[in-house]
Parts: C-alpha cells; structure tokens; sequence
C-alpha cells in the first residue's frame, strides 16, 4: 500500500493536507467542479521527472545530501503555479510504504521518504528518510546509514541503496498513464495530449501496430478490436488507417463508417485502449471516465482499462454511484476558503439513499431491466465479466451489499425498500461452504430467507464464494503458470501462490461462456 501527502501544492494548503492512500486496483476521486479532484492526478504527472530523478540510487543520493532536480514539471509554463496560493511556506511531499513483515531484516528499507521545494529554487527538491520511526542520517563520511548499520550496495556503483517497496512506489509514480478529462481528439493535428498519443501521431501508431510486422503488436491491436467488440456488443468490428492517415476508418457489422459517425464515445475507447496497450503503464490516472458514455458503459469501460494497468487506476469523477460500483477506496474532495480538502469516503447512513444517488429510475430509462445486489465491490467487477459471457452487462445494474452490513438476516427493512426500485430484484451471494453438502453460512441462509419473503430472486453459490469459480485457464492467463484455480471449496489463503480477490475480475474477464456454463451461477445469471 502507497500513501502519499501532498502539502502546499496546487490547492492542497499544509493546514489541511491530502493524505490518500491508493494500491492495486481501483482508487476513486469524487467531487464537484474545481474541488482539487483533477490536482491530485496531475500532481502525479506534473511531477514525473522527479519520480524519474529518484529512481535506481536517487533515494540514496537524496539521503546523502544531494538534490534532486526533475528540470521541469510537465506540461506546466511557471514552475510556480505549483505552489499553493494560501501562503509562502515550502511544498513537502511525503511517500510512504507499508512494509513486507516477511522481508529480510539486513535490507535497508525506506518505509517513508520526506520531499521538500522551496519557492524560492523550484526545481531543487531535498528529502529525508524514516526507517520505521527512525531517521536514516548521513554520517561524517557519507555512506554509512545511521542509526542502520546494515546496508545493502549497489554493486554497480557502490552507493548504499534502500532496496524496499520504497523503490517499488517511485517506480509505479515514474510509470503512470495520465489520461484528461477530453479525448474525443482522434482529428486532433498535434501528437499528443499529456500522455495520450492523439490525431496523425496515433493514427500512424494504430497503422503500424495492426499492419507491421511484429507479431506481439498485432495482437494487441487484435485484442483492443474484440475487447470492443464485445463490450459494445458489435456481431463484427474491424479499425484500420484511412489512406493517407486522415482518421481512422471504422467497419461494424459489414458496414463502413467515419469513425466520426459512430460518436465521441467509441473514439474514447480507441484511444484510450491503445494508449495504454502501447505504452505499458503500471498504474493508470483518468480524469471524468464517464464523459462521453452512457451510464451502461461506463463501468465496462472502467474495468475493461483496468485490465491494461497491473497496479490498477486512480480516477476523478463526479459520480458517486459509478465510483461506489467499482471503486476499493473512495476520496471526496470539496473546496473550503480555496482549498481543496479530502477525506476517505464514509459509507452512506441508509442502502436506499445510495441508489437514490444512483438514480435507478433514470437507469431503467436508458435500457436496464434488472438491479442484481451482489456481496462486495470485488464481486462487481467480477460478476459484471460474468454478465458480459451472456450478453446482459449493460441491461444488470450490479450493486454491492458491503458484506454483513446488509447481506445478513435482520434486513428486511432496507431490503424492502429497496425492492420498491424494480419489480426485477436478483441476489447473488457467497454460500462460505467448506465441502459438499455442507450448509451455507448462517448469516447467507438468514439472507436467502428475508429474500426469498420479499420475492428477491436469490442465489447462495453451491461452491464457496464467486473465485471458485474462475477457470484454471484464464486463471494461468492472467497471474501466470504457477497459480491453479481454486478447488469448489478452497479458500485462496490455502494455496501459494494465491491471488487476492480484488484481483478475481482480471482472470473473470479471460473466461469463455462455456468455462462457466453448467454451474449453478451461470443458470442463475441466465434467468436474469
């Protein structure tokens, strides 16, 4: 887990400072308009030449005294428009590592580092470092880590170097994909918009990687074209480079068009797949993924991007709802006396006023049919693939029943009034099973009975949970040769190497409709 505070810079003053934590998967921003929501997501790129600088040694040479320059800040004129206007102190940056308790003890591990810029030299930063609670000093002579006396060398150039998930953190900021809030650019003359390769520049991209002769890019290209496809459940999808590269032209279902025709929409997931398909990025930064999407996309779209990022995406929004469907953190930001504020999402009082913010009403407008209530976030994600085997995806809102809180007897109530949303109400939820024949948990057996009293259409899985029943295939796709799937009912704790289940969507996403026909899920979701 990364945690990274931002002081003083841009609108987050030192008085009240973000502090935001943010791992694998799916972190979200919400907020109104100029609520500092897009700052955190350029702080992040403006400053990739410094997460660059501090790469390889640059952690060791900051502890030792040096300065670290990044030479500019990206895409900003005057350096000193990232100074934050409410006073003349210092910008301070500070990152932090949660730590592996299994690693070895003689490794120097940076668990926080302290970055500093005066207004005064913008492009001189200084750093201190913390192992635990103790500062790692500079001795009289310079390479000796004090109070740490255990150092590993770099045996290139000999500089102690903390090898820890310090390291690991300033690599995932160097390695991000900024993606802004417009990116209906394919007609665009200049070659890009921030990190995204646009107009002519992406056009000759598109070209070489679908029509070259590198074989890894051709696929590539291939899979973007059927993950398309798919999610905008075209029969047939074919993208290629108009001659003369001035735009891209679009064939679905054996009729040409002008990508331009087909709408902003499209265009988005062209450019945004692609980008990240050719530019590798471990951690994805969006700003606003709904713009241009009708509310039925936008979450394939989310999950569907994710699947480029290894270490997931940081998105700003300003939807509430989209970023409880798929978000595992949730930061609100809000403006007080000019400073951008945030703080971690609390969860709302009452279920029902969570899908009042969802406005199901105006969902059912656009083509939904159904609501399915699942466990958890994670399960979202993963039974949004599921849906996707079937061809129901955009016609499921699927919304989460955070665990216990309402996944459990005694929540009739909260489960009635949500039944006043739709007549067509579906739960799915984990059984906890541990062998055949074995009883569910107590707590889903008390669930199935309040639903199945109110006419809630209820599944409680045969296997244990919803990871039981990913494929062993897509499974050894997805996180590699050595990992199996799960047995019926084996829990991922008991096998090594295990993945976590916020990471089940991934292998869910790789499954084909046969891998999951024949279970009690697939006929579940089927009567949908």
């Amino acid at each position: 887990m990364l945690t990274i505070t931002l002081k003083n810079y841009r609108a987050f003053s030192d008085a009240d400072p973000l502090v935001m934590e943010f791992g694998s998967q799916f972190t979200a921003l919400v907020g109104p308009n100029n609520s500092g929501k897009s700052s955190l997501l350029l702080a992040i790129y403006e400053l990739r030449n410094l997460w660059l600088n501090l790469q390889g040694a640059g952690i060791a040479n900051i502890i030792n005294g040096a300065i670290a320059s990044p030479g500019s800040y990206l895409d900003v004129g005057d350096p000193l428009e990232v100074f934050n206007n409410s006073n003349s102190r210092p910008i301070t940056i500070e990152i932090g590592v949660s730590q592996d308790p299994n690693r070895d003890e003689s490794n120097v591990c940076v668990s926080r580092l302290v970055l500093t810029c005066e207004r005064d030299s913008p492009f001189s930063w200084r750093g201190i470092a913390f192992a635990g609670d103790q500062r790692i000093q500079r001795s009289q002579q310079g390479v000796k880590w004090e109070p740490i006396t255990k150092v590993l060398q770099n045996t290139l150039s000999g500089v102690p170097t903390p090898a820890s998930e310090m390291s690991e953190a300033v690599s995932l900021l160097a390695g991000t994909l900024y993606i802004g809030p417009f990116r209906s650019v394919i007609g665009q003359i200049t070659a890009n918009y921030y990190d995204l390769e646009i107009g002519a520049a992406f056009i000759t991209i598109w070209n070489i990687w679908k029509s070259g002769t590198n074989k890894s890019q051709n696929n590539a290209i291939g899979s973007i074209t059927d993950n398309i496809r798919d999610i905008f459940k075209f029969k047939q999808l074919e993208i290629s480079a108009q001659a003369g590269g001035g735009g891209l032209h679009v064939r679905v279902d054996g009729k040409p068009y002008r990508l331009a025709e087909l709408g902003a929409g499209l265009a988005q997931f062209i450019i945004a797949f692609a980008n990240a398909a050719i530019k590798n990025p471990q951690l994805i930064l969006i700003d606003e993924p709904e713009l241009h999407l009708h509310p039925s996309l936008q979450l394939s779209f989310l999950t569907a991007l994710g699947s480029y990022a290894p270490k997931g995406v940081l998105f700003a929004t300003h939807s509430l709802g989209l970023a409880r469907s798929v978000a595992d953190r949730i930061y609100t930001l809000r403006r007080v006396e000019g400073n951008s504020v945030a703080r971690k999402f609390e969860q709302t009082a009452g279920y029902v006023e969570f899908l009042g913010e969802m406005s199901f009403n105006a969902f059912m407008e656009l083509g939904y049919d159904s609501i399915l209530l699942v466990e958890g976030v994670n399960d979202v994600r993963t039974v949004q693939q599921f849906l996707r085997l079937l061809g129901k995806d955009n016609r499921v809102v699927v919304f989460p029943l955070h665990g216990n809180e309402l996944a459990a007897g005694g929540r009739e109530v909260e489960l009635a009034e949500i039944r006043r949303l739709s007549a067509r109400l579906f739960a799915l939820v984990d059984s906890e099973r541990t062998s055949s024949g074995d009883a569910p948990d107590s707590s889903r057996i008390a669930f199935a009975e309040v639903c199945k009293k109110l006419g809630i259409d209820v599944c409680v899985t045969e296997r244990r949970a919803i990871e039981n029943y990913l494929s062993d295939r897509a499974v050894k796709e997805v996180f590699g040769a050595q990992y199996s799937a799960l047995k019926p009912y084996e829990q991922p704790r008991d096998v090594k190497p295990s993945w976590g289940k916020d990471a089940s969507w991934r292998a869910a996403q790789r499954m084909t409709k046969s891998e999951l026909g024949e279970t009690d899920v697939y006929e579940f979701l089927s009567r949908i």
